[in-house]
């Protein structure tokens, strides 16, 4: 899939608001649906079980799938931890773009959503050369793997659809990004 023009960045903006939001809080039934029309998922789950699998996958502190880039993307001599390397520099990306982070948001700067939503702000302001460094220096080094993970450890087809397409967008993403070079 190529990506140029105003419609194609306009449809990447809104699949990496989309893809944000799968990852960010339990769904509401109306979520669950709209997600599964847009993308064609065919799960028979309940909302109920959806959202009980949100924070078993993602919030249960003994699991190590929690989304956030700094438990998957570490400098291996100091091991994983949260507010590490990963959050400090994509903190640093987010200003270098202007973005300030309103202190309302209780969200991670190394968060899986937050990422994701930042990649749309870039796309949306076209500031193309941030979003190639953003995606190689953060999104490819840890969501397609994570993604993998998550889509093994799912037990509704909701999640791991949403982690499957998910993946294939990254790294779809990032081999168009190519032409931008």
């Amino acid at each position: 899939m190529a990506y140029s023009g105003h419609d194609e960045r306009s449809q990447r903006v809104v699949l990496y608001k989309i893809f944000a939001s799968v990852f960010l809080e339990e769904p509401s039934d109306e979520a669950i649906s709209g997600v599964a029309d847009l993308f064609g998922f065919a799960d028979t789950s309940s909302g109920s079980r959806i959202r009980d699998e949100f924070n078993s996958i993602f919030f249960n502190p003994g699991t190590p799938l929690q989304p956030y880039e700094s438990l998957h993307n570490y400098n291996h001599a100091k091991g994983p931890g949260l507010f590490s390397e990963p959050a400090a520099d994509a903190q640093q990306y987010y200003a270098e773009a202007g973005l300030v982070m309103d202190e309302d948001i209780n969200l991670p700067p190394d968060h899986i959503s937050a990422e994701l939503f930042f990649m749309a702000y870039l796309i949306e302001l076209d500031m193309v050369d941030m979003q190639r460094c953003f995606m190689q220096d953060h999104l490819v080094k840890w969501i397609p793997e994570y993604c993998t993970m998550v889509k093994e450890a799912a037990g509704t087809a909701f999640y791991r659809e949403a982690a499957s397409l998910l993946r294939l967008f990254i790294l779809d993403d990032l081999a168009s990004m190519s032409r931008f070079c």
